[in-house]
């Protein structure tokens, strides 16, 4: 007989009264895994739905439908130096990044050019749009993010 197999008489029920059901909670032991948040990212599928060059009209369009927008944000060095180049997380982190990345030449914007698109999809079926912009001025680095959904 299988160790996995349920079987149940027909006079005994799993199901108690008030339709509690019995659980047991199970610990498995290990050593802790770190995970970093863009593992829950892949690429969106409405820009990466025709190759993995990503539909540069295809992101305008939803660019400018996002009914969700952040505040820019600066892009520094700051961060980069408490963790390793060569960590797993980065690792994995620059591997979606890349997956989820318009390969395009950039535009030129007002006061400035953006440089490189992401279109990301999460496991929840959400979307989160990034550009990358460079400003003439003070070549001040910032990214600038749109979503469907403020969560």
């Amino acid at each position: 007989e299988d160790d996995f197999q349920v079987t149940e008489t027909e006079n005994t029920s799993k199901v108690l009264k008030d339709g509690y059901t019995p659980s047991e909670n199970i610990t498995l032991r290990g050593e802790p895994l770190s995970i970093p948040p863009l593992i829950q990212f892949q690429p969106c599928p409405l820009i990466f739905y025709r190759d993995r060059w990503g539909d540069v009209d295809a992101f305008r369009f939803l660019w400018f439908r996002m009914p969700f927008h952040l505040p820019e944000v600066t892009v520094t060095d700051e961060g980069t130096r408490n963790r390793p180049i060569g960590s797993q997380e980065n690792v994995m982190m620059r591997n979606v990044a890349d997956m989820s990345c318009l390969v395009w030449n950039g535009e030129a914007i007002p006061g400035g050019y953006v440089t490189r698109a992401w279109a990301f999809s999460t496991l929840s079926g959400y979307r989160i749009l990034a550009v990358m912009s460079e400003s003439d001025n003070d070549k001040k680095i910032s990214i600038h993010l749109r979503g469907d959904n403020a969560n």
